[in-house]
């Protein structure tokens, strides 16, 4: 079993925070629909959502890089080692012209440093869920909860019902 912290206590009430090992890619198509493409490529890994031309006017493009060391992370930003990072592929969103979601390119940049976070946070093993426990038995649980900050992965809110 993984690793649990006792979040909240009331009474014959505990809730814990547990590490999910089965979480799922927050960037997969079948968790939410993303506003962009990505083609994210290395030898040992492998994600994209569609085939986009890089150079193609109709889109604004941004790099995403990855530090590949005994585990990977991957940023907006590119690393120190050029050894053992660099980029790891390119988000795709459309221009608003051509009927894309954002209207401004910092707008794009500002929401793709968020869903970048998801993602390391992801391949990082960053992912949790919650066991509720009634007198010693697990009696409810839910899982899915990106991120090791309980508040913003909305993990507390959930568990406010059980307080």
């Amino acid at each position: 079993m993984s690793n649990r912290e006792l979040l909240a206590e009331k009474g014959n009430v505990k809730v814990f925070a547990v590490q999910d090992d089965y979480a799922e890619n927050p960037w997969s198509q079948d968790f939410c629909d993303l506003p962009f493409e990505y083609h994210l490529e290395t030898r040992n890994f492998q994600m994209k959502s569609k085939d986009f031309t890089l150079g193609d006017a109709d889109y604004w493009y941004e790099p995403i890089y990855a530090y590949i060391h005994s585990g990977m992370t991957v940023s907006t930003s590119p690393f120190s080692c050029r050894w053992d990072s660099g980029v790891l592929g390119y988000v795709a969103v459309k221009r608003p012209s051509r009927g894309g979601e954002f209207k401004r390119r910092a707008t794009f940049r500002a929401a793709l440093v968020s869903y970048v976070k998801d993602l390391d946070d992801y391949l990082q093993g960053d992912c949790y869920g919650y066991e509720v426990e009634i007198d010693g038995e697990v009696t409810d649980s839910c899982w899915g909860f990106i991120g090791s900050d309980h508040t913003a992965s909305g993990l507390m809110a959930y568990i406010q019902g059980y307080l």
